[in-house]
């Protein structure tokens, strides 16, 4: 395993021993997750086609790019994962939905995945529904040398206290912090827990409890927001009140800030006060479209949208090689052409970009809207400014306790050193990191 020397010791660490990055905001990212069964060699990456071949790998690629799903590969610790079997177990976690699922099919191997419907995750055709929790540790060596000789170790020793729950795993991101784990089917990463410590995390689980050491955060969510939801947690936890599984909920705090400044405006079906914005001052969109369409030659409107139906339709079918031979051909150029007529047509009308949001000057960005209620003349502040505060909440509970929220103000702090993976050079890096908790009265 490469290692380096850290100067104040001066002793040798691995990888994962040296980089101080900050846990909270590196999780794997996504909401469909495939866990397979596969035995045999697993290759650098499980989809370059050194497992699985080339012709069976691209197919395999092209479903999961269909369904916007990500592939793991996983078998049971020890010599027994690496055995021939006649099935493949198949594991499906729909870590988006509310509550997220898991489901289980048994496969005769890799390629009966390809007939797998995941067009309706957490009721797919054939799929039994799974009630315990899946743990997936990386020991994925041909990808970091850190992950098989500490994960492979850690799945061990879990395997033999929670034989149904723990697998070995292909690659879950985050080498540095091995070894990594992926909790399903919420999408929680972990890491640099040692054997205690990832007995303790799946003993909270099981009790439904969203543990807070080693968690890197959830998948389904961006950085800042995994940050965030962690942070509160951390409260909670602290107060001896720990949130469950993906209880919290983070969204913009600027969401909060307008509900509260306009929650008694009148609702869409009650008269609102006359405007004081002159008529000819108000923007609309519908109008200025009609305007804009009109400009642009019927024929050319209808064939566009004949050929944006039959690219569609070849995507969800996977013809991804006709069509790549057809766009060579030209074959779709009338797209482009009616792109190039809205496009001329909306700057003659003097429309062009007039409603982007982000638009700096644009009519939109200086109407509010909250709940169907325009407020003239006041500027909306954008929700995707990297440096505003994400708002927290836990929901009201069964027990009688009211909902409650935090503001969460983060901002991205140095950190030095971060090792990548084995034999990388250290380097610097940047990681979200909450400066402020405050949580809002009702």
């Amino acid at each position: 395993m490469s290692t380096t020397r850290n100067p104040r010791s001066g002793t040798s660490q691995s990888c994962s021993d040296v980089t101080v990055e900050p846990l909270p905001g590196t999780a794997k990212s996504g909401g469909l997750i495939l866990a397979l069964e596969y035995t045999r060699g697993w290759g650098r990456d499980i989809l370059d086609g050194e497992a699985l071949g080339k012709e069976l790998t691209g197919q395999i690629k092209r479903y999961l790019k269909t369904y916007r799903a990500q592939l793991q590969f996983i078998r049971r610790p020890g010599r027994a994962g690496q055995q021939e079997q006649d099935s493949a177990a198949l594991y499906i976690a729909n870590a988006g939905a509310e509550p997220p699922t898991l489901e289980y099919l048994e496969l005769t191997g890799p390629e009966d995945l390809l007939q797998v419907d995941l067009s309706t995750p957490g009721s797919v055709p054939g799929a039994v529904r799974v009630d315990h929790p899946l743990l997936l540790v990386c020991t994925h060596g041909k990808r970091d040398m850190c992950c098989a000789v500490k994960g492979r170790p850690l799945a061990g020793g879990l395997h033999r206290e929670y034989p149904e729950i723990t697998w070995e795993s292909s690659h879950t991101k985050g080498h540095r912090f091995a070894p990594s784990m992926i909790l399903l089917p919420w999408n929680y990463s972990f890491g640099t827990l040692d054997l205690a410590g990832a007995s303790a995390m799946l003993d909270d689980v099981l009790a439904g409890r969203l543990p807070v050491t080693g968690n890197r955060g959830r998948g389904t969510l961006d950085s800042r927001a995994q940050v965030a939801e962690l942070t509160v947690a951390a409260v909670l936890a602290e107060a001896g009140d720990p949130a469950a599984l993906g209880e919290l909920q983070v969204s913009p705090y600027i969401d909060y800030l307008e509900y509260e400044e306009h929650k008694d405006a009148p609702a869409a079906s009650e008269e609102p006060e006359p405007a004081t914005t002159p008529a000819g001052d108000t923007p609309d969109p519908a109008a200025d479209y009609a305007a804009v369409a009109a400009m642009v030659p019927e024929e050319l409107r209808r064939r566009a949208g004949e050929l944006m139906t039959q690219r569609i339709e070849m995507k969800i079918t996977g013809r991804y090689e006709e069509l790549k031979a057809l766009k060579r051909q030209g074959y779709f150029q009338p797209v482009y052409d009616y792109e190039r007529a809205v496009k001329e047509a909306a700057v003659a009308h003097g429309v062009y970009g007039k409603y982007s949001k982000y638009g700096k000057n644009s009519a939109y960005a200086n109407t509010g809207a909250v709940g169907g209620v325009g407020v003239a003349g006041e500027r909306r502040p954008a929700k995707s400014r990297k440096d505003a505060p994400l708002l927290v909440t836990r929901a009201a509970r069964s027990t009688g306790e009211d909902a409650r929220s935090w503001r969460v103000t983060l901002e991205s702090q140095r950190c030095y050193p971060v090792m990548s993976s084995c034999g990388d050079k250290p380097k610097e890096g940047r990681s979200w990191v909450a400066t402020e908790v405050v949580e809002l009265t009702a």
